[in-house]
């Protein structure tokens, strides 16, 4: 062959692969190790001849291929799976254990928070535990008559709900806002007396 054959036939080679380079589907099409059918192979799919199918799907519905790029690949998987499943007797119930003790620590720091009263914010007259936190609410202090401040049917109580209306509601409810607004019997911008 002259040169300017061998750098035509280099070109033409370059640019075929240049042009596969995003196709998936010449991609799988490479040739593997001897004896498989065209390189990459779904080990979810033996043949039945020992070997296995070409790593595609059938058809939308089967389920999603797992991929190796040669047979021997998909029978060492199921080995290292088993070696890293064979644990001894003394192994499990150390990590049984383990586990059992981190359990009862989450626990007994759950009850220790529950036991535990909550103390009200400052300027604020209510407080609740909610999922194990304080949560404190309502304005503290009295009326101008000396009654409850939260008169639930009154124009207060709409001006009140109206307001808390627009507060944008908080990643762990129920929040503050949440809870005056039900002691305010709220059901959207008007204040309910039942």
């Amino acid at each position: 062959m002259t040169r300017l054959k061998i750098k035509r036939s280099a070109l033409k080679e370059k640019k075929q692969s240049s042009e596969d380079a995003g196709r998936l589907d010449k991609w799988f099409a490479r040739k593997g190790e001897k004896g498989s059918k065209g390189g990459w192979v779904n080990c979810k799919r033996p043949d039945g001849d020992g070997g296995y199918k070409e790593c595609a799907r059938p058809n939308k519905n089967s389920p999603k291929p797992y991929c190796r790029p040669t047979p021997s690949a998909c029978k060492s998987e199921p080995q290292k799976k088993e070696e890293s499943m064979n644990i001894t007797e003394e192994q499990l119930q150390n990590i049984i254990s383990e586990e059992l003790e981190a359990y009862l620590q989450e626990t007994e720091q759950i009850e220790e928070k529950k036991k535990k009263p909550c103390k009200k914010a400052k300027g604020k007259r209510y407080v609740k535990r909610v999922n194990g936190r304080c949560r404190s609410f309502g304005q503290a202090g009295k009326a101008k008559g000396g009654g409850d401040r939260i008169r639930p049917g009154t124009k207060k109580g709409d001006a009140y709900c109206a307001r808390s209306a627009k507060i944008k509601k908080c990643k762990n409810p129920p929040c503050a806002n949440a809870l005056s607004r039900k002691k305010w019997k709220c059901r959207g911008s008007k204040s309910m007396k039942e």
